[in-house]
């Protein structure tokens, strides 16, 4: 039955990665050497051998290691092309005393808050688009955002009976409110992922943002 298997598209698959990290440098699906220059033109980018074989004996040669380099006719991966851009953070820790809420600004805010300080926390994302705004239900509690007389704009965390017993502004030992993070830019980001123990975010949930290099290489 396995001569069978032959022309099995995994098992052509399986040979070509066994001939690519062969130590034998010569292959037709071998890392580029030089060889098949015709790939260059063929394929936007490939790899390239930059690494320098043993020959141990005639026609053999042996690499100590294999490193190789993202090439491209095309595109100038080289560290001598143009300087990428660093990507933009738009996320923004804010506090308290800068006193965020005192403009609406139409802007993405998250909190991580809970209602007892024996809760496990929570983050919530809400729309900064309005002067008084409930942001979350949870238990027996409910997180606001309101204008009290005097006081300013703050975030408050209500009980079931409607007292305020605790502001943002108020909580100077994170008991209730962890942190306060403003997304600085136009579009509806994700809602990152907290330990809910710490508080403290595991994932910034970042999909659609990349990472740029200039230059790559691999061992």
């Amino acid at each position: 039955m396995y001569k069978y298997l032959i022309n099995d598209n995994a098992v052509k698959r399986f040979k070509q990665i066994i001939y690519m990290l062969s130590n034998y440098t010569y292959s037709k699906y071998a890392i580029n050497k030089g060889y098949n220059d015709d790939v260059k033109l063929i394929t936007p980018y490939y790899f390239e051998l930059v690494s320098n074989p043993v020959e141990e004996k005639t026609g053999y040669w042996v690499f100590e290691d294999c490193k190789v380099e993202l090439n491209s006719m095309y595109f100038n991966f080289s560290s001598s092309g143009p300087i990428p851009p660093e990507p933009i953070n738009y996320w923004k820790e804010v506090y308290a005393d800068d006193k965020p809420f005192n403009t609406v600004d139409n802007k993405y805010y998250f909190v991580v808050w809970r209602g007892d300080k024996n809760d496990d926390w929570k983050i919530i994302k809400f729309n900064n688009n309005e002067v008084n705004i409930i942001i979350d239900n949870f238990k027996n509690y409910e997180l606001e955002k309101y204008d009290l007389p005097l006081l300013g704009n703050d975030l408050y965390i209500k009980n079931k009976s409607g007292i305020r017993y605790e502001s943002w502004k108020d909580d100077t030992k994170n008991n209730y409110f962890k942190a306060v993070y403003r997304w600085n830019n136009n579009s509806e980001p994700n809602t990152p992922i907290i330990d809910p123990k710490t508080g403290q975010i595991t994932d910034w949930n970042l999909k659609q943002q990349s990472k740029v290099k200039n230059k790559r290489q691999w061992n």
